[in-house]
C-alpha cells in the first residue's frame, strides 16, 4: 500500500535503480562500452540516447514482471542469485536463536511456505482486526500507538531524526499520511485516467475487505471519500521538496492545540515516550485537517479506515490471493507489469529497515571484496579534486560563498560499501510462525530503535540502506556520502574497463551524490549540516535563476511517445536533474585529469571523451512501460532516463566538443538557454 511519508532528508539524494536483461552482452564490456547496442541509424546530435542505447532497447522489452528494464538491473539480478543461494542455505541450516543466519533464514522461510500461507489465511492478523473491533472514541489514540509500534502508517505519521537546526540532538517529527494512492493530486485530477483509477482503486479495497474476511458493502468509495479528506491538506510532492515551509517547531503545549481532538498524552505514552519537550510538524494544516475530522468522522468510518490499514499493509505477506490483488491493482493497472516477480525475488525485495541491515551483513561477509572498495576511495578523492577546482572557478558565485562550499566540500563524510558497525539484532523476534507476524516484529524493533534514539547522542554510524542495496545516497544532515557494497562492482565499476567507463559510471554516480550537496535542497545545508543559509543574498539569487532555467527545460520533455500530455514535472525532478548534471561534470573533469600524461588512443574509432559520454548513456538505458511512467513523473524525483542523459548532455560544451554539436542541433540547447551551474 502507497503511504505519504514524512520527509526523509537520511536518504535524500538516493538513485534511482533500473535494470538489464542481456547479462551476456553486458559481460563483453570488460574495456570499453559497448558496441553492440549503438544505433548507427541515430545521429548523436538528434538523439544521443538513441543513438548510445538504440539496438538495445529495441532487443530488450521490458519483462512481463516488471514495469521498467534498464542496465542497473544487471547488477541487482547478480546480487539476487547471490542472496537466493545465501537464503536458502540460511532457511536449511541448524543455527543459533538470533544470529544472522536464524533471522534471515527463517523470514525467508516463511515468506517462501506459499502452503501454511494459503492454509493460515487472515489468522496471522486477527489479532489485530479485533483490536480495530474493539475501537471507541476514548481509545483511538491507544490504537493508533499499536498500529505505530507494528509498522502500520495509520493517522499520521511519527518519526524520529536530527533536528535540522541543531543536529547534534535527535528530534521528533510529526507528518501527514493516510493515502492509498501515490501523491494527493491523485484524488483531485479531473482527467479521464484520474477518474478510472479512483474507481479501480475503491474496488481493489473492497477485493482487499472481501478477501479479508470482513467485507462491507460500498466500502470502497467509504475509504476512497475519507482519503480525499485527508488528501485535501497534504501536500503534493512537489511541494514537500519545500524543507523550509515543513520545518515548524512547536512547545509541546502549543503542538497539541493544533489537534486538541486528538489524545496526545496517551498515544505518547503507548509508544514509550517519557519526555516531551518540542514536536517538529511537517505539515501544521494536515494536523489541523485531522482535528476537524476526528469531530466529524463517524466511529463505524474510522473502524473501516484501520482496518484497511491492518489488511492492506499486511496483504502482501498473507495468502497468495491478497498477496495477487495488491500486485494487480499497484504493479500491474498502475505500471504495466504483467505478472509477479518470482517468489523468492518478492521475499529478497521484503528484507527493509533492521532486516535489510542483517540481510546486508550476510552478503557482505559471502561475497564482497575490499579490492573495489580501495579503488572506489581513490575515485571519490579525485572527484573531490574534481569539485574543488570547478568550485574555485566559479565565475558566478562570491569569495566568501565559495569559502563555505570548499568547507562543505571537504567536510563530506564517507560511507563505503558497509557500516563499521551493524545493528544489535538479540531482541529481534523472527520465528517461523508467519511472514505478517516477522514482519510485525520487525517493525516494532526498528520502532523501539527509534524512539530510544530520544535523548542519547547521534550515531553517526548509521546507514540509510542495507549494504546490499545497488544503490547510493546522500545525507545532507550529517553531511555525508554513502556507497553500499551492493553497487560497487559492474557495470558501475569495473576493474578490467578503461577509466571512460568508470569515470562516466561511478565517478558520475559519486559526483551525483556529491553534487546533492549543493543542489537547491542540499545547498540549504552548511558544512556542518545545519539546515541554514550560508550564501550570500546575491549569490543565492544567482543560482536560484540557474535552477529555474533547468525546471523550464525539463518542463518540455514528453517521455511517452504520441501523448504530449504526459510531461516531466522540472521542479519535481530538480534536485536529481542538477546532480545528474553537475555529477557528470565533474566525473569528466577527473577523467581528463587521469589522461594526464598519457596517450590517447581511439577505441572502436571514437576518441576517448566519445567513449566517456557513451558509457554515461549507457549506464541509464532503460524501456518502461506507459503507465510506468506515467506515475513516475507525478510521483518520483528523477526524471526518466532518457533526460536524464539527454537533458543533462544538452547543457555541456565539453560533451558538444566531443561529438561536434554544433549551434541549433537538438542535442545542444540554444546558447541563450544553456544551464551552466557547477
Amino acid at each position: 500500500m502507497y503511504k505519504s511519508k514524512m520527509i526523509c532528508l537520511a536518504v535524500a539524494g538516493a538513485l534511482l535503480a533500473t535494470g538489464c536483461k542481456d547479462k551476456t552482452a553486458e559481460s563483453t564490456e570488460t574495456a570499453t562500452f559497448n558496441a553492440d547496442f549503438l544505433d548507427s541509424t541515430a545521429r548523436p546530435e538528434d538523439d544521443f540516447y538513441q543513438f548510445a542505447n538504440g539496438l538495445w532497447l529495441k532487443n530488450n522489452p521490458v519483462p512481463a514482471s516488471e514495469s521498467r528494464w534498464g542496465s542497473f538491473n544487471e547488477v541487482n539480478e547478480r546480487n539476487n542469485e547471490t542472496l537466493k543461494t545465501l537464503l536458502e542455505e540460511a532457511s536449511k541450516t541448524s543455527k543459533d536463536k538470533g544470529s544472522v543466519t536464524q533471522i534471515v533464514g527463517d523470514y525467508f522461510a516463511c515468506i517462501m511456505d506459499s502452503t501454511k500461507r494459503n492454509a493460515d489465511g487472515i489468522k496471522p492478523i486477527q489479532a489485530e482486526l479485533d483490536r480495530v473491533k474493539g475501537l471507541t472514541k476514548e481509545n483511538l489514540a491507544d490504537l493508533v500507538a499499536h498500529q505505530h509500534q507494528f509498522g502500520m502508517g495509520s493517522l499520521f505519521g511519527f518519526g524520529v531524526a536530527e533536528d535540522l537546526k541543531d543536529n547534534t540532538k535527535y528530534a521528533i517529527y510529526i507528518s501527514q499520511v493516510g493515502l492509498g494512492l501515490p501523491d494527493k493530486t491523485y484524488y483531485f485530477n479531473k482527467d479521464s485516467a484520474s477518474v478510472a483509477m479512483r474507481t479501480e482503486y475503491a474496488k481493489h479495497v473492497d477485493k482487499l475487505f472481501t478477501l479479508g474476511g470482513v467485507g462491507a458493502e460500498g466500502v470502497g468509495a467509504k475509504e476512497l471519500a475519507l482519503e480525499t479528506k485527508f488528501a485535501s491538506a497534504s501536500m503534493d510532492a512537489v511541494e514537500q521538496r519545500n524543507i523550509e515551509i515543513q520545518y515548524n517547531k512547536y512547545a509541546y503545549a502549543d503542538f497539541k492545540k493544533l489537534c486538541p481532538n486528538f489524545n496526545w498524552d496517551a498515544y505518547f505514552a503507548g509508544i514509550g515516550v517519557k519526555q516531551l519537550d518540542t514536536i517538529i510538524v511537517s505539515q501544521p494544516a494536515f494536523l489541523k485537517n485531522l482535528n476537524t475530522m476526528l469531530a466529524s468522522v463517524s466511529l463505524d468510518e474510522w473502524k473501516m479506515y484501520f482496518t484497511n490499514e491492518v489488511i492492506a499493509d499486511n496483504a502482501s505477506r498473507l495468502s497468495d490471493a491478497l498477496e495477487q490483488e495488491q500486485f494487480a491493482f499497484y504493479q500491474e493497472y498502475m505500471r504495466g507489469a504483467k505478472e509477479m516477480k518470482p517468489r523468492w525475488k518478492r521475499a529478497i525485495g521484503s528484507y527493509g529497515g533492521t532486516m535489510g541491515d542483517v540481510l546486508g551483513r550476510a552478503f557482505v561477509e559471502k561475497s564482497f571484496s575490499d579490492d573495489a572498495k580501495k579503488r572506489v576511495e581513490e575515485m571519490v578523492d579525485n572527484l573531490q579534486a574534481s569539485l574543488k577546482e570547478r568550485l574555485k572557478n566559479l565565475p558566478w558565485m562570491s569569495d566568501s560563498t565559495k569559502a563555505k562550499a570548499m568547507e562543505k566540500m571537504a567536510s563530506f563524510t564517507r560511507k563505503m560499501a558497509f557500516p563499521s558497525k551493524w545493528k544489535e539484532t538479540n531482541d529481534l523476534k523472527i520465528s517461523r510462525s508467519s511472514y505478517a507476524e516477522n514482519a510485525m516484529n520487525a517493525s516494532n524493533f526498528d520502532f523501539k530503535l527509534m524512539v530510544n534514539k530520544l535523548g542519547k547522542p547521534i550515531d553517526k554510524t548509521e546507514w540509510g540502506m542495507g549494504a546490499h542495496i545497488v544503490n547510493a545516497y546522500y545525507n545532507p544532515v550529517q553531511n555525508e556520502i554513502c556507497f553500499p557494497a551492493g553497487i560497487l562492482q559492474p557495470p558501475f565499476f569495473d576493474p578490467k574497463a578503461e577509466d571512460a567507463v568508470n569515470y562516466a559510471r561511478m565517478g558520475a554516480v559519486i559526483g551525483h551524490e556529491m553534487i546533492h550537496g549543493f543542489d537547491d535542497q542540499g545547498a540549504q545545508f552548511d558544512a556542518k549540516g545545519l539546515f541554514q543559509m550560508w550564501w550570500t543574498k546575491d549569490d543565492f539569487a544567482k543560482f536560484s535563476e540557474k535552477t529555474n532555467a533547468l525546471v523550464g527545460q525539463y518542463n518540455q520533455y514528453t517521455p511517452i511517445t504520441g501523448d504530449s500530455t504526459v510531461k516531466v514535472n522540472g521542479q519535481l525532478t530538480l534536485g536529481e536533474n542538477i546532480a545528474d548534471f553537475g555529477g557528470l561534470t565533474v566525473a569528466y573533469y577527473a577523467y581528463q585529469k587521469s589522461l594526464e600524461g598519457k596517450k590517447k588512443e581511439n577505441i572502436k574509432g571514437y576518441t576517448p571523451e566519445q567513449r566517456f559520454f557513451i558509457s554515461f548513456a549507457q549506464i541509464w538505458k532503460a524501456n518502461s512501460t506507459d503507465k510506468a511512467l506515467k506515475t513516475q513523473v507525478q510521483t518520483d524525483p528523477h526524471s526518466p532516463a532518457k533526460f536524464r542523459v539527454n537533458g543533462t548532455l544538452s547543457n555541456m560544451p565539453e560533451f558538444f566538443k566531443a561529438f561536434n554539436i554544433q549551434e541549433g542541433a537538438k542535442m545542444r540547447q540554444p546558447q541563450d538557454k544553456i544551464v551552466a551551474i557547477w
